[in-house]
C-alpha cells in the first residue's frame, strides 16, 4: 500500500468574493458531483479539507458551510469513480 502526504485545501472569506469561492469549491469537488448553493449560502461559503491517498483510496476530513452535492445517475456513469461519503456532525 502506498501513501502520500496530506493535501490541505481551504476556502476562506478573505480569499475572494462569493463567485470566486464557489468556483474554487466546484473545482475541488468536480469529480464528486455538481455543487449547488443559494446566493445567501454562497455569500458566507467557506471550507477546510485535509486529504490523503491510501493506495487507490482518497481519505480525508472535509468541513464546509452549507451546500448541496448533486450526483445524478448520468454523472455517476461519466465519472467512473466509486464514492462513499460519511457525514458526521460535530456539536459544541
Amino acid at each position: 500500500m502506498t501513501t502520500s502526504a496530506t493535501v490541505r485545501h481551504s476556502i476562506r472569506l478573505a480569499d475572494g468574493d462569493a463567485a470566486y469561492r464557489v468556483a474554487a469549491w466546484r473545482e475541488a469537488m468536480a469529480t464528486s458531483g455538481e455543487i449547488q448553493l443559494t446566493p445567501e449560502e454562497a455569500e458566507r461559503f467557506v471550507s477546510e479539507s485535509a486529504l490523503r491517498r491510501l493506495g487507490p483510496v482518497l481519505v480525508g476530513r472535509m468541513s464546509a458551510s452549507d451546500f448541496r452535492l448533486v450526483r445524478t445517475k448520468a454523472f455517476a456513469a461519466r465519472s467512473r469513480l466509486d464514492h462513499v461519503f460519511i457525514n458526521v456532525f460535530e456539536a459544541g
